[in-house]
């Protein structure tokens, strides 16, 4: 037993476990509950704010050549982007990006819910899904949209991200460069130099042809948009 310094006795710690431990042992419920939700919060702070993209090594074994990523996959905390004005509240679920960095497309494909319904899963059903150009501000095509007509609009979606200003224009535009460094980062990880480049092909691709950016769409649909 030791003496405390305000005379009192002091007891003498027996427990050689370390700290971690014992704190571990004391925590309730709601303590491990507040700390998951102060862990999803942080990871989702520094998911949207990244300072340094370069030390992200971002696994992308199993992509393949000339499909989309989807921003959540690599980072599944990232926040997903709400649109929302004074009426209806969309939400984003998924929002896709081409990788390769001879691509120079500037699209996204956003999966849309309708937030007014109360739903938080995405799926084909409860969805739009659209392809916009960030750098002009526009959408581009209507990937998929199902009968029910209280989907989102696609021309409602874009007019209300315009009404936001640059905002979530920005973010596609941020999350679309990260996409893209953090591939080019993995392919050189991996030994792999053949798309470590950012010079487009010169060949002349004709319109119906498959897009030289390994989209896997035709060119018409693709980088020919980006490029009008």
């Amino acid at each position: 037993m030791r003496d405390r310094k305000d005379g009192g006795a002091a007891q003498e710690c027996t427990d050689t476990r370390p700290y971690s431990e014992r704190l571990a042992e004391q925590l309730t419920d709601k303590d491990w509950s507040e700390l998951f939700l102060y862990y999803r919060r942080y990871k989702a702070t520094i998911s949207e704010d990244i300072e340094d993209i370069d030390s992200i090594e971002a696994d992308f074994k199993d992509h393949t050549q000339g499909n989309l990523v989807s921003y959540k996959s690599i980072l599944p905390l990232a926040t997903p982007i709400a649109i929302s004005n004074e009426g209806p509240s969309y939400l984003i679920g998924y929002d896709l990006y081409c990788p390769t960095p001879k691509c120079d497309c500037h699209s996204a494909t956003l999966s849309v819910a309708n937030l007014d319904e109360g739903s938080v899963h995405i799926t084909e059903e409860n969805s739009t899904t659209i392809t916009v150009d960030f750098k002009k501000r526009k959408l581009k095509y209507v990937e998929s949209r199902s009968e029910n007509k209280n989907l989102p609009n696609p021309k409602e979606i874009i007019s209300i991200i315009n009404e936001q200003g640059d905002e979530i224009w920005d973010s596609l535009e941020t999350r679309y460069n990260n996409v893209r460094r953090m591939y080019q980062n993995y392919l050189k990880r991996s030994g792999d130099k053949s798309n470590v480049s950012t010079v487009l092909p010169e060949t002349k691709v004709k319109r119906n042809e498959p897009c030289p950016c390994g989209s896997g769409k035709k060119y018409k649909k693709c980088c020919l948009l980006a490029a009008v």
